[in-house]
């Protein structure tokens, strides 16, 4: 089964002319425990998937994009507890200003990061 009722959100700002992206640790009691990552939701009904990513945004961050892009890539996953495989629109979030992060109890850290450090994460 294929399923497309997912979406993913990369929060970005420039700070010293360099782009930073917020990740976020999982809480160890979600699914996919410890886990850095961004902003993911699921689409509700009749909610297109960047309406659900302003949303997410708004949800686990409190932050307000004030420009959203869609990135040209589709990811994927598998879940084995239903056999399906899921494809996830990816947009981008610049957010502006000195916004303050909350982040949600689906997480229990956050962090602004270069791109050289991502990879790097653990």
């Amino acid at each position: 089964m294929i399923k497309g009722k997912l979406v993913e959100a990369h929060i970005f700002r420039i700070v010293n002319n360099e782009p930073e992206f917020l990740v976020l640790k999982r809480s160890p009691e979600e699914i996919y425990p410890d886990l850095w990552q961004m902003v993911t939701g699921s689409v509700r009904p009749k909610e297109k998937a960047y309406e659900t990513a302003v949303r997410e945004i708004k949800e686990e961050t409190n932050l307000t994009p004030v420009n959203l892009w869609v990135v040209p890539n589709i990811n994927s996953f598998y879940l084995p507890e239903d056999d399906s495989v899921h494809f996830v629109p990816v947009f981008a979030a610049e957010i502006k200003g000195k916004q303050a992060v909350k982040i949600s109890s689906e997480h229990v850290e956050y962090m602004w990061v270069r791109p050289a450090k991502t990879s790097r994460l653990s």
